[in-house]
């Protein structure tokens, strides 16, 4: 009897929802071949009309109702009698991982040759030569409160030169060098060893360069940036010439990722620093340019802007690394998003390493506990140009109730 009476109430209140809604005739619906039933869910009210629900099956699940049509608040079935339905969908927004930028070191090779004109003292009276312009400019960006915490190397282009030698120069600390250490612990050492240089010799670039590639080589790690910088006033002689110096500059990025960028004093081949300073990953960029309003070294003038370059490869050395300021719940599904000047934002795509960087823009420095989001060379030079704020690295959407 009472498996009746709610038959009959169920069809008498379809017959009036029939003739609420206009209908001619309310019609159930059969079972399914399979033994399963397969009703259509209770219709939703006529003013704020609701979903139909969704069908039940022997195992037990309902699929929800479609939404209603119309009202302002929508109700289905409950599951098992149509699922609830009409409800509003969650809502979804990434969230913004906050990043920063890891530490900068770098290696500075200067050319010690006696193009570079008169030697002075950092204490004593100025000298209007290029060497003594660029040993206080160097001195000046060192005692610099700005760079507190830039690790900082120093050797000069004379220093035990060897052109067959694996190591090209002397190896910091030896000679008149200085091994690295972050500013300003080293400062007087620094001061020292630019008083002991002097300008004397020959200018064997590709020998610098070996030394760059090497000792780089030997400090990289994954919680500092290092890059090697050359400054240099003359043609590269002895020690090889511009294929020698591009192919080192060329294995020590392509193997490493480390870039060498270039300091042109008056008197230099700009448009082969140029060419090398491309070759070695620097970035371009239109200012303190040696040759054309885009360029790729930097113009240090007669000495006096050498502070002034070295502000901005410093800058730039990092630009593309972001270390994550948090661990991330599912690395793998981290968006990493570019947004040009004048441009709409694009998603990055991911690989799985650097050395897969022809496909794709960025990868993690540890694919299973990362900790920092590299951009690709290929990509990188947008960055350098927009900016680190144009990345922005986003958690995967959350959906909210």
């Amino acid at each position: 009897m009472r498996v009746t009476y709610l038959l009959t109430t169920i069809l008498l209140f379809g017959a009036g929802c029939s003739e609420i809604l206009g209908l001619d005739e309310f019609t159930p619906q059969p079972l399914t071949d399979d033994g399963g039933t397969s009703p259509s869910g209770g219709m939703g009210g006529a003013l704020a009309t609701g979903g139909s629900g969704g069908a039940n099956t022997d195992a037990g699940s309902a699929t929800g109702g479609t939404p209603g049509s119309s009202g302002s608040t929508s109700v289905g079935g409950t599951q098992n009698g149509g699922g609830t339905s009409g409800s509003d969908a969650g809502t979804c927004a990434p969230r913004s991982i906050e990043t920063t930028s890891p530490g900068v070191d770098l290696y500075i090779v200067l050319d010690d040759s006696g193009s570079m004109g008169e030697d002075c003292e950092l204490a004593g009276a100025a000298v209007d030569s290029h060497w003594c312009k660029v040993i206080h400019g160097l001195a000046a960006y060192f005692e610099d409160e700005a760079n507190v915490g830039l690790g900082v190397a120093l050797n000069f282009f004379n220093n035990g030169y060897d052109c067959s030698s694996a190591l090209g120069l002397a190896r910091p600390p030896e000679g008149n060098s200085v091994a690295m250490t972050e500013l300003p612990t080293h400062l007087s050492q620094l001061r020292a060893s630019l008083d002991e240089a002097a300008p004397t010799g020959g200018t064997p670039t590709s020998a610098a360069m070996v030394s760059i590639a090497t000792y780089t080589s030997e400090l990289a790690s994954e919680t500092r940036r290092i890059a090697g910088v050359l400054i240099t006033d003359g043609k590269p002689l002895p020690c090889g010439g511009n294929a020698e110096i591009k192919a080192t500059a060329r294995t020590l990025l392509d193997t490493t990722g480390i870039p060498v960028f270039m300091i042109g004093i008056d008197g230099a081949d700009f448009v082969a620093l140029d060419d090398w300073a491309e070759t070695a990953g620097s970035f371009e960029h239109s200012d303190r340019c040696g040759v054309g309003t885009a360029c790729y070294a930097y113009d240090g003038g007669g000495g006096e802007g050498v502070a002034s370059a070295l502000s901005q490869i410093a800058s730039k050395a990092a630009t593309c690394s972001y270390r994550l300021s948090e661990p991330v719940n599912g690395p793998e599904q981290l968006r990493v998003s570019l947004t040009l000047p004048n441009e709409q934002p694009r998603d990055l795509t991911r690989v799985s390493d650097k050395f897969k960087c022809s496909q794709g823009d960025w990868y993690f420095d540890d694919n299973v506990h990362p900790t920092t989001i590299e951009i690709c060379r290929t990509s990188c030079g947008d960055v350098a140009k927009a900016g680190r704020d144009s990345v922005v690295v986003l958690e995967p959407c959350s959906s909210a109730p």
